[in-house]
């Protein structure tokens, strides 16, 4: 299981993204899920 250090949490990846994919639909990106968003993309690069 993948992880990404979110705000000094790890938070699995998976959870993420789904958290993404809901909040895309409810709000738009705030600073959380835009720092959230930032986190993942810059772990899916490495």
């Amino acid at each position: 299981m993948k992880f990404i250090i979110f705000r000094g949490k790890k938070l699995p990846v998976g959870l993420a993204k789904r958290l993404l994919t809901i909040a895309s639909y409810v709000v738009p990106l705030n600073k959380f899920y835009r720092d959230l968003y930032l986190a993942l993309a810059t772990q899916d690069k490495k």
